[in-house]
């Protein structure tokens, strides 16, 4: 399968190509999520006159975000050669 690339302005000199279907295979992302929760309640009778309770809860969570491209996305190029003529421009 072909992808049609359309133009865009890239700002500078010169036109950068731009497919979404290029984009959609060329960069992603993955998020994990996990979390545990315990919860305990305690009800001890200890004397007919005196009672102990207590609630004791426990909770650990966990996210990790990963994002990507590779250099044929139009993102990633874009952003690099962004940073390269900024570098070029800032030495001069």
């Amino acid at each position: 399968m072909s992808c049609i690339f359309y133009a865009n302005e890239a700002g500078r000199n010169g036109v950068l190509s731009y497919n979404i279907m290029n984009e959609l295979n060329h960069t992603g992302n993955k998020n994990d999520n996990s979390a545990i929760d315990v919860a305990v309640n305690l009800d001890w009778k200890v004397a007919s006159w005196m009672r102990f309770s207590s609630i004791l809860g426990l909770s650990r969570s966990n996210v990790t975000q990963e994002n990507w491209g590779d250099e044929q996305s139009y993102y990633i190029f874009f952003y690099a050669t962004k940073s390269l003529w900024e570098d070029v421009a800032e030495s001069h």
